[in-house]
């Protein structure tokens, strides 16, 4: 990965079993990618009124600071029309072109896909969003996950979350889940706004290759990615 043309730094999260290859290949384990999840609802009565319960005092803690949500069929949105966020960050924020999207994940575009805009309060008729969320519908096991989070360094996570679990909930989801780095600042992020780590973690490798790629690499904590970001 790079900023001019050249590879900087390599990284990924193989399988247990391909993991030896890594390390021969001389990569070193710079941490973890961990599940994040939140609660919706539940196939049983009693946890479904938990789920929504939790959810609720996550929504009121947040309170009136939400940001509006906004769903569109990823059949009928423009990826590359919007505009990568700018703003001074030294975070890695990766933003994909609609050809990654369409080539990583199965279906997309599709029914199975939406993209969610959200503004924050006294933007509603603004035309840019404050942030951009594609938003998978619930697989097998009910789970919604989140694939991609386009926001500027200035916007905070916490308010686009109310809008994200009303849109999953719609969807018939009974969780919502997003995939980072056990490390990052944007896990502890997900942490204080209510979601929940399940610690089945896949490890991820990498190695600089240049004096920027080193920067990168040593500074896992500010890496804010996606599983979509990751080699699987």
């Amino acid at each position: 990965m790079s900023q001019e043309s050249e590879l900087d730094f390599l990284y990924g999260d193989p399988q247990p079993p391909a993991a030896a290859v890594s390390k021969a290949a001389r990569l070193k384990q710079l941490g973890a990618l961990y599940r994040f999840v939140i609660p919706l609802s539940d196939s049983r009565p009693s946890r479904a009124l938990a789920a929504r319960a939790y959810t609720t005092a996550v929504s009121l803690r947040i309170g009136f600071t939400a940001a509006s949500c906004t769903t569109i069929d990823s059949t009928e949105y423009d990826v590359d029309r919007i505009e990568v966020p700018i703003g001074t960050s030294s975070r890695l924020r990766p933003h994909h072109a609609d050809s990654m999207y369409r080539r990583r994940l199965r279906g997309y575009p599709g029914p199975d896909y939406v993209w969610c805009e959200l503004r924050l309060p006294g933007h509603a008729q603004s035309k840019e969003p404050d942030a951009t969320v594609l938003l998978s519908a619930p697989d097998e096991k009910k789970i919604a996950h989140v694939w991609a989070i386009r926001r500027a360094p200035t916007i905070a996570l916490a308010p686009l979350i109310p809008g994200l679990l009303r849109a999953a909930r719609e969807r018939g989801a009974h969780r919502l889940q997003i995939e980072t780095l056990r490390e990052s600042d944007f896990a502890r992020e997900l942490l204080r706004i209510g979601f929940r780590k399940r610690d089945d973690l896949l490890p991820v490798f990498g190695k600089a290759i240049t004096p920027a790629g080193e920067d990168v690499v040593n500074a896992m904590h500010e890496w804010e990615i996606t599983g979509f970001d990751m080699e699987r």
